[in-house]
């Protein structure tokens, strides 16, 4: 056949489906696919083309889902009910820093469990400035929840994301924070810069915007909760006894811990050209903005994750952006791979603990640990570019089915051999180092987690492989593609990577009611857990502490009085024993969780209620 007679038409519907929109953005695939009346009709009868867009819209690819054979839905019907603007964001537990998103008192008080020194929530209870929209994620972390909406608008909810009262951390800089004017010299650009522009105010303690919301004054941050996320525990408590290196001490100023997070004026030459949101920012509910300049203007953010005290986000041009500990503002900082070629395809990010990564087509997997602070020169140019120090981990190019990223360990699948691999490292020491890392080091950080490939090996189901994890400081949950669910530990985690071979090796937690229920996601809070299941119910266990409502099944007297045998009493905490459903958003009326998330004591997620 002659090349010049080639047209789209000849390439087929499964080249078109499969392999043409693999480098197309969600939206560039519907625009894609109404060219002409041949490419409609291939849209309007492939299912598979709505598996596509669900993969990229909703988890860009974090995990290829699939639909479970038992229910009725399509992939057309998937699609078009996690498109459903009736979908509402709820949160529930420990409320302190204001991590859910809105005050006691304008919420449903018999959602609410009063208690000495403040109050927490126990049912899922919605955050209705979010009404309305279509969001695309939510993801959790210490102090927070994020939210990306599909127009590319990116939330957070609480006094902050960080601990504002703490020093510099991993996979931030760790010597020094980013760039910010003192207060004297922001009055001055704020006087200059009225004088030019008398739309454009410093008004308030968030970041460059275009228009801040009237009525809105600083407020000091409250005490945030130390040690993993609780006020109780030291910050260091658990390090020693998980085998993770804590960061040295680090000094911050009052200044520094007051205003951590104050908007941050911009040189007079400013280019704030941000459209307005519709949602209000309140004291509780903040937005996070790429840096400012023209590069950056007609960019969308696709993709987040979170880590303990850090956000990063990947936006439809292959750019990674990070909001951490040495942050001055709420404006993004563009990650710089130094030798990586910018036109390479990112096809999954993940925050970890106190670690970040990166899946590169064509390059393999990359683990950063901590960025350059920016300069003032920097900041006097608004170039808020920061390079990396990072690693590419070994026989990994276009070799990982999947990976997670916890506290000082990256797990991943390896796609050759289809066995649990954990690379090992320790974060606050390589930040420190100057001497390059060479592949030999990089393979002995390395190694297989024999527990759980060795688990797999002995199943007698034919062709069993691993094909998802997700983790939290030293927690991990492993998917196979048989429906079964396997749950790790710090115990895991450190027999791998001793050579001791003298003591039994601690076997996969395996928890039958999670088996073959059709387990779409898990997510890993500080002591709970939760599940949603592809028909759209919510599960969860695990323990509840100090009464703060995580678990989402309802006040603590009744849950244990209506499951005497499930809900276990502790003292001040109860524990869940066996997976439960977390309360019904709204009572009798039926509906479907459609994504979910946890971390420390607090739990949130997406409900879209049956019409």
């Amino acid at each position: 056949m002659s090349t010049n007679n080639l047209n789209i038409e000849s390439l087929g519907e499964d080249i078109l489906v499969n392999n043409v929109s693999k480098y197309l953005t969600s939206e560039e695939i519907l625009e894609f696919f109404i060219l002409d009346k041949h490419l409609y009709n291939i849209f309007t009868n492939s299912f598979s083309i709505y598996k596509i867009l669900y993969n990229k819209k909703y988890s860009n690819n974090l995990y290829d889902y699939t639909l479970d054979s038992s229910q009725n839905l399509n992939w057309k019907e998937l699609f078009y009910l996690r498109s459903n603007k009736s979908q509402e964001i709820f949160t529930w537990g420990e409320s302190n820093g204001g991590r859910l998103g809105y005050l006691s008192s304008r919420i449903d008080q018999s959602h609410v469990s009063k208690k000495i020194g403040g109050w927490s929530v126990h049912t899922p209870t919605n955050i209705s400035d979010f009404n309305n929209n279509l969001i695309v994620g939510i993801e959790a972390n210490g102090y927070s929840f994020i939210i990306l909406l599909n127009n590319g608008e990116l939330w957070f909810t609480g006094m902050d994301w960080k601990r504002p009262q703490f020093g510099l951390s991993t996979p931030g800089p760790i010597n020094e924070k980013d760039y910010r004017p003192n207060p004297g010299t922001m009055a001055l650009a704020s006087m200059n810069q009225e004088a030019q522009n008398r739309d454009d105010n410093i008004g308030g303690r968030r970041s460059i915007r275009p228009t801040p919301p009237p009525g809105r004054f600083g407020v000091l941050p409250i005490p945030l909760m130390a040690g993993r996320y609780t006020e109780s525990s030291s910050d260091d408590s658990d390090s020693n006894e998980n085998g993770i290196t804590p960061p040295p001490p680090t000094t911050t100023t009052s200044s520094d811990s007051a205003q951590s997070r104050r908007r941050l004026q911009s040189p007079p030459k400013s280019t704030t050209n941000r459209q307005q949101s519709k949602i209000q920012e309140t004291n509780f509910l903040s937005r996070l903005y790429l840096p400012p300049g023209d590069q950056y203007a007609n960019r969308k953010i696709v993709s987040i994750s979170t880590g303990r005290e850090h956000i990063i986000a990947l936006d439809d041009k292959n750019n990674i952006y990070t909001w951490d500990t040495g942050c001055n503002s709420n404006i993004g900082i563009h990650i710089n791979f130094e030798n990586i070629p910018k036109s390479a395809i990112v096809s999954k990010i993940v925050g970890g603990w106190n670690l970040s990564a990166c899946s590169i087509d064509d390059v393999g997997l990359v683990v950063w640990y901590t960025r350059a602070n920016l300069t003032k020169e920097q900041f006097d140019r608004q170039d808020y570019k920061s390079k990396a120090k990072y690693v590419i981990l070994p026989n990994t190019n276009n070799n990982v089915i999947d990976f997670a990223v916890g506290a000082d360990y990256v797990l991943y699948i390896k796609k050759s051999d289809n066995k649990l691999y954990q690379f090992r490292i320790n974060a606050q020491e390589f930040a420190t180092r100057d001497d390059p890392v060479d592949d030999e080091e990089l393979k002995r950080m390395t190694k297989p987690m024999d527990i759980f490939n060795d688990w797999k090996t002995s199943q007698t189901i034919a062709n069993i492989a691993f094909t998802k994890l997700k983790s939290c400081f030293t927690n991990f949950i492993v998917f196979t593609n048989h429906d079964q669910i396997l749950t790790g530990s710090n115990d895991h985690l450190l027999y791998s990577e001793s050579e001791n071979d003298s003591t039994d090796p601690p076997q996969p937690i395996i928890i039958p009611e999670l088996q073959n229920k059709n387990i779409k996601s898990i997510e890993i809070g500080d002591y709970h857990y939760l599940a949603l299941t592809n028909e759209g119910s919510l599960l969860s266990w695990g323990q509840e502490s100090r009464s703060c409502g995580c678990l989402g099944i309802g006040p603590r007297e009744l849950a244990i009085s209506e499951n005497p045998n499930q809900v276990i009493e502790l003292g001040n905490n109860i524990e869940v024993k066996t997976p439960m459903n977390v309360k019904s958003p709204y009572g009798n009326r039926k509906g479907k969780w459609v994504a979910i998330a946890a971390s420390g004591w607090h739990s949130g997620g997406i409900y879209v209620p049956d019409e």
